[in-house]
């Protein structure tokens, strides 16, 4: 199974959020309704945030296992995938 390729952006509609694809503003991903509740736009950030994570998510795996901790080699890499969770973590939050 795969989702649709991000990256994903958040878009103002009429009584709700909506999620879609920057690609092809035309797709759209979901509608998050607003509500009651204020976390309707912090919802919409999480989703849009989610390919994001995943590529972080996933890199940060790969560089872990590439790892030597007897050498340090792969050091760098982790730090290149830590940033892009830091990034990532940062759009889910709507920063």
């Amino acid at each position: 199974m795969s989702h649709t390729p991000g990256p994903w952006r958040v878009t103002s509609g009429t009584g709700a959020f909506e999620v879609r694809d920057e690609a092809m503003p035309s797709v759209r991903i979901c509608r998050v309704l607003r509500t009651d509740s204020d976390n309707y736009a912090a919802n919409a950030a999480a989703i849009a945030a989610l390919p994001m994570l995943l590529d972080a998510a996933k890199e940060m795996c790969a560089a872990f296992e590439q790892y030597d901790e007897r050498t340090g080699k792969g050091m760098g890499r982790i730090a290149v995938a830590h940033n892009a969770v830091l990034a990532a973590i940062a759009k889910a939050e709507g920063k």
